[in-house]
């Protein structure tokens, strides 16, 4: 693969880090079609219960000028299909990571022997992607080499989706305190907020925790003002949030919601897509990920008439008015 193409490809949308894969005996590296367009494979992680319609793809394609091909890997085995992958050589062109998994042992070692290519010499030629913070590349770079094109977002994404609907039909307002979220996670689960007659919705749906970071509970610590990962005090004393008041006092908080029945019961076997599944089919009413709002909302046409919904990520603890939101 061309290393002008590499950069050409790692836009924005590429994911977390855009990994470009250099060529193998089982490998060929990118080709071009007839007509002068660069041919590129692309393993990329799916976050949806079904791949981006060919509308996307087509701009993507007309955008860079190629021709795509993607091989969608579900986000719940990402890291097990991405390890069969290193393993058989049946990498594409490019691979869509995101930053935790390059502490994968199989990723570091790939890295190490040669399988990925260094693009730091290349950003800079770039006018969009020259303009990626310092702090980014640094983050993004592994003794000192950066393997592929860092995503560029915004800060604080994580939140909550509610459905607005169904805090109408109980009388209730967007809440904007712990207290106020428990008492809707429980409005949720024992008042019948679709008023169909069945005790059938849950308050808080959530999944399996392979990945703490975009659970419900993570955004418990974050509302109770527990530190992302660590706190360092004037004297530069690391403390891991799992040792802070905070956090004790978010997992007595998802405790409690869980004890109670207003969190799912069965979180811990649900993976990404079920839990957006049951959040469309009308079964939980809150639902950790406030970016997924749009895919929820296409999910929900046709099952759940009148669903409204309602972005959420300013909830404090009701002590003092602050709020807090984690951010990555």
């Amino acid at each position: 693969m061309k290393k002008a193409t590499l950069v050409k490809l790692g836009l924005s949308f590429a994911g977390i880090l855009a990994l470009a894969a250099c060529g193998s005996s089982s490998t060929k590296s990118a080709s071009e079609t007839e007509d002068g367009k660069t041919k590129v494979t692309w393993l990329n992680v799916l976050h949806t219960a079904s791949p981006p319609t060919d509308k996307i793809v087509d701009l993507i394609e007309e955008k860079t000028d190629t021709e795509i091909t993607f091989n969608w890997i579900p986000d719940a085995s990402k890291e097990e299909r991405l390890t069969t992958a290193l393993a058989s050589n049946e990498l594409g062109d490019i691979v869509t990571l995101q930053i935790a998994m390059l502490k994968n042992s199989s990723v570091r070692n790939a890295l190490k022997s040669g399988v990925f290519w260094d693009v730091s010499d290349y950003i800079s030629d770039y006018k969009n992607l020259s303009k990626i913070s310092e702090d980014r590349i640094n983050a993004a770079s592994i003794d000192g080499a950066l393997y592929g094109v860092p995503l560029q977002k915004d800060y604080a994404r994580a939140g909550l989706v509610i459905r607005k609907d169904w805090l109408d039909n109980l009388g209730l307002d967007v809440p904007t305190t712990t207290e106020e979220l428990y008492e809707v996670a429980k409005q949720f689960t024992e008042n019948d907020p679709d008023g169909n007659g069945v005790a059938d919705t849950v308050g808080f749906g959530d999944r399996a925790p392979s990945d703490i970071r975009y659970t419900s509970f993570k955004l418990f610590t974050s509302y109770f003002g527990a530190p992302n990962g660590w706190a360092v005090d004037d004297k530069g004393k690391f403390t891991p949030e799992f040792d802070t008041e905070e956090y004790m006092k978010a997992m007595n908080y998802s405790r409690d919601l869980y004890k109670n029945g207003y969190l799912a019961q069965d979180f811990a076997v649900t993976q990404k897509t079920d839990q957006q599944e049951q959040f469309a089919q009308g079964k939980t009413g809150i639902y950790t990920g406030m970016i997924d709002i749009k895919n929820l909302k296409k999910m929900g046409q046709g099952i759940q008439e009148g669903m409204e919904l309602v972005p959420v990520n300013k909830i404090s603890d009701g002590k003092d008015g602050d709020y807090h939101v984690w951010s990555e």
